[in-house]
């Protein structure tokens, strides 16, 4: 809840501050969902201190329990991957399920992590959406550094 409370004041934050966050979320949905929640994490180590927008990897996840894992009755997993590729940062949210309009959604969230790429980076960012067979796949690229791209 802190670091949730403190983000609103920051625009970035290491990639690793960012993933002991999700970690925690995910042991909590873990918890809640039972054997209904897998999931994976795999952050090359040369990507832990690159700065992300606060709470958007968090937000991806989030967004994969609520709208994938938890609306399926067997459940699901997620599995969140970072890489670098050359001066870009890519960072992979993947969820058991499809992506489908529903009742409730909005995709205002999606909307407004755009726009915030947008205004942190300009045109070298991107979030795309898809889907992979079973899955749904967010796929998030920003620059290493401000101004590398």
């Amino acid at each position: 809840m802190r670091y949730s409370l403190n983000a609103s004041h920051i625009a970035t934050v290491a990639l690793e501050t960012e993933i002991d966050m999700v970690r925690t979320y995910l042991s909590l949905q873990e918890v809640r969902l039972d054997e209904r929640l897998t999931s994976r994490i795999d952050i090359a180590a040369e990507t832990c201190s690159v700065q992300v927008p606060t709470m958007l990897v968090q937000e991806l996840v989030e967004n994969g329990v609520k709208h994938g894992v938890e609306r399926l009755p067997g459940g699901g997993s997620i599995d969140v991957a970072s890489w670098l590729d050359g001066d870009m940062l890519r960072v992979r949210v993947t969820n058991t399920g499809k992506i489908t309009a529903c009742d409730g959604s909005t995709r205002v969230g999606l909307a407004n992590a755009r726009e915030r790429l947008r205004l942190l980076y300009g045109e070298s960012a991107s979030l795309a959406l898809r889907e992979d067979g079973r899955f749904v796949v967010a796929d998030l690229v920003v620059p290493r550094a401000p101004g590398s791209a």
